[in-house]
């Protein structure tokens, strides 16, 4: 945003956003978010000090150069990502055979337990992670904006279970929250399309089929048209 605003000097800016938003935050090593990602990446990351928002940029030609033997790269992410050990607990969990049993059994009864729990109305309780860098990074979206005279709106997009269970999540009710107090724009995805079916709007487990794209930015047109 700061690089772009200046150049193309748009009058609005959408991001979209999900419940998991403060997840990655605190993480450089994506392999560890997701165990998909094959290729060793890492990613700046944000981090405060003395509240103080400051972007740490890893030494990606001298941590990746060693791999797989990276004895640098793992120091590194040991004192500068959070996830590191969770991944070390995960390694030690799952590979232990009866740990790794009884965590099959918990999958297995957390997922029939949300199911149940969707069709019953319950109400999740998903807490916002990392959730003083998520509000000051969008105290400093809300400064940027003032500086370049842009409006911001924001898409709260569920995923698809999520769409599916039809909760509002705590972590959305934060997210809201905390766009407001910014007297930013939002639209949650799930109160525009809550009337389709998981089929109709997702094509895979966080990504929307065009049909919903069109709706999502039917809506983003009448937002936009309020504001003037």
């Amino acid at each position: 945003m700061k690089e772009t605003v200046p150049i193309y000097q748009p009058e609005y800016i959408v991001f979209g956003i999900g419940r998991d938003v403060g997840e990655a935050l605190d993480c450089h090593y994506l392999p560890f978010l997701n165990a998909e990602v094959e290729e060793p990446l890492l990613k700046p990351r944000f981090i405060l000090e003395n509240d103080i928002l400051k972007l740490r940029v890893p030494h990606y030609k001298k941590l990746l150069s060693r791999l797989p033997d990276s004895i640098d790269l793992l120091a590194y992410l040991k004192h500068n990502d959070a996830h590191y050990n969770r991944f070390r607990a995960f390694q030690i969990h799952e590979f232990t055979p009866i740990l790794g049993f009884f965590s099959i059994l918990k999958k297995k009864f957390d997922c029939c337990f949300c199911s149940l729990g969707g069709k019953l109305g319950w109400k999740k309780s998903v807490e916002m992670k990392n959730v003083q860098l998520v509000k000051a990074l969008f105290s400093s979206i809300n400064d940027y904006a003032k500086v370049w005279n842009v409006k911001v709106i924001f898409l709260l997009f569920p995923t698809s279970d999520e769409f599916e269970e039809r909760v509002n999540l705590n972590s959305y009710l934060f997210l809201a929250d905390l766009i407001e107090s910014n007297s930013f724009n939002y639209l949650n995805v799930l109160d525009v399309l809550k009337d389709n079916s998981k089929e109709d709007v997702y094509f895979d487990q966080k990504h929307v089929t065009d049909r919903a794209n069109e709706k999502i930015a039917g809506k983003l047109k009448e937002i936009i048209l309020a504001c003037h």
